[in-house]
C-alpha cells in the first residue's frame, strides 16, 4: 500500500480549512498534518512541518499566497504546492505557475479536480487545467 501523502492547508477561511480536513479525512490516500490562516503563519509553520503537498489560498492577509510560496520555495526547493483559488482569472493562473507552483484549482471545482491534480503530482508533473484549456 502507498504511503499516506501529508498534507498541510493554509487559508484563511477557517470554515474552508475545516470543511477540507473532513472531506479529506475519507479518503486513505492522504493526511491533513497542519494548517495555517495566513501567508506569514506558513512561511513560519512550515519550518517545523514536512508536508508533501501543500494546499495554499492566494488571497490572505499579511502575507499572500505567491508571496509566501516564494519564500517556502526558496528553503524548500521541492515543496509542491497547489493553489486552491476563488479566481479563475488566467493572468493570475499564469502568474501562479510561473511563481513555481505544482498546480492550480479553483475551491468551486475542488471536487471535480482534486484527483488528478493528486494524481498529476504523484507522478511528477504539474497540473493547471484552467491554463490547459486555453489555445495560446
Amino acid at each position: 500500500m502507498n504511503e499516506r501523502k501529508k498534507i498541510m492547508l493554509v487559508d484563511d477561511n477557517v470554515a474552508f480549512v475545516e470543511a477540507l480536513k473532513v472531506i479529506l479525512s475519507l479518503r486513505n490516500d492522504v493526511e491533513v498534518i497542519g494548517e495555517a490562516y495566513n501567508g506569514k503563519d506558513f512561511t513560519e509553520k512550515i519550518k517545523t512541518n514536512a508536508p508533501d503537498l501543500v494546499l495554499l489560498d492566494i488571497n490572505m492577509p499579511i502575507v499572500d499566497g505567491i508571496s509566501a510560496a516564494n519564500i517556502c520555495l526558496k528553503s524548500h526547493p521541492n515543496l509542491k504546492i497547489l493553489a486552491v483559488t476563488m479566481s479563475d482569472a488566467t493572468d493570475l493562473h499564469r502568474k501562479i505557475k510561473k511563481a513555481g507552483f505544482t498546480g492550480a484549482i479553483l475551491k468551486t471545482q475542488f471536487s471535480d479536480h482534486f484527483d488528478k491534480a493528486l494524481e498529476n503530482i504523484n507522478k511528477g508533473e504539474r497540473f493547471f487545467p484552467l491554463l490547459n484549456t486555453l489555445k495560446n
